[in-house]
C-alpha cells in the first residue's frame, strides 16, 4: 500500500471510529467496520470510474450534434470519508460517486434531457429541480440521479453562468474562504446570480420541461 492510500486509509480508520497502526509497512485498522467501509468505498470508487468510462461516449455521441460540454469526475476518497462522518449513512447508499456535468444554453435542456432519458441502460430514479426552487444562495440547475446499467450516476445540467457561479460560490463557501473574498470577487458573483436568474426566466419557458420519473 503505497503512501497517498495509507493516508486515505488512516482518515478512513478515524471517521469509523477504530485505531490506526503500522506493523511491519503494513497499515492496520483495527475494528471491522472501518475495514468493510474502506473496501467498499474502494469498490464504489471502481465502478464509479468503469460506469463513466462506458456513459461518457455514448453520451457525446447522443449530443454530437448538439451545443453541450461534459465533464465527469469520481467522488473523492476525502470527500466520501466527510459524507459518511455527516450523513452517519453508508457509503452504498450514496448517489454521488459518479458524477456528469453536461454544460449547455438553457433553450437546450429540453433536447439534452429527451435524449438522454431515451437511452435504454439509463434509468431515472430523482430529480431535484434548483431551477424552479433555486438554493439561498441562487443556485439554478437541473440534478438529476439516474442508474446506468444498475449503478448510480448524478447528472447536473448547467448553462455556462451556472457552471462558473458554482464554481466560484464553492470556493467561497466550502473551503473556508468566505472572510477572505474581497468586494470585486463579491460583485461578479452576484452579477453572475443576476444573469443567471435572467437567463433562466427568458430562455427556458419558451420550451417546458418535463421529466417523469419512472416507478
Amino acid at each position: 500500500m503505497g503512501e497517498v492510500d495509507v493516508d486515505r486509509f488512516k482518515e478512513m480508520c478515524r471517521v469509523a471510529g477504530g485505531e490506526f497502526y503500522v506493523w511491519d509497512g503494513d497499515a492496520v485498522c483495527i475494528g471491522v467496520r472501518s475495514d468493510r467501509i474502506y473496501r467498499d468505498i474502494q469498490m464504489l470508487r471502481r465502478r464509479a470510474r468503469e460506469t463513466l468510462d462506458e456513459l461518457i461516449p455514448k453520451l457525446h455521441d447522443s449530443f454530437e450534434d448538439l451545443a453541450v460540454v461534459i465533464c465527469s469526475r469520481v467522488k473523492s476518497m476525502s470527500s466520501i470519508a466527510e459524507k459518511i462522518e455527516r450523513k452517519n449513512r453508508d457509503p452504498r447508499t450514496f448517489t454521488d460517486i459518479a458524477g456528469v456535468r453536461i454544460i449547455t444554453p438553457p433553450e437546450l435542456f429540453p433536447d439534452v434531457l429527451d435524449r438522454l432519458l431515451k437511452n435504454e441502460d439509463i434509468e431515472l430514479v430523482e430529480v431535484v429541480d434548483y431551477i424552479k426552487e433555486p438554493t439561498s444562495l441562487g443556485y439554478r440547475s437541473l440534478h438529476l440521479v439516474v442508474k446506468y446499467k444498475g449503478f448510480p450516476v448524478e447528472i447536473q445540467l448547467h448553462s455556462g453562468s451556472t457552471n462558473a457561479y458554482a464554481y466560484l460560490c464553492h470556493r467561497i463557501y466550502k473551503t473556508g474562504l468566505e472572510g477572505e473574498v474581497t468586494e470585486t470577487y463579491r460583485r461578479i458573483v452576484e452579477d453572475l446570480r443576476k444573469t443567471i436568474e435572467e437567463e433562466m426566466q427568458q430562455k427556458l419557458p419558451l420550451i417546458p420541461i418535463r421529466v417523469t420519473v419512472r416507478r
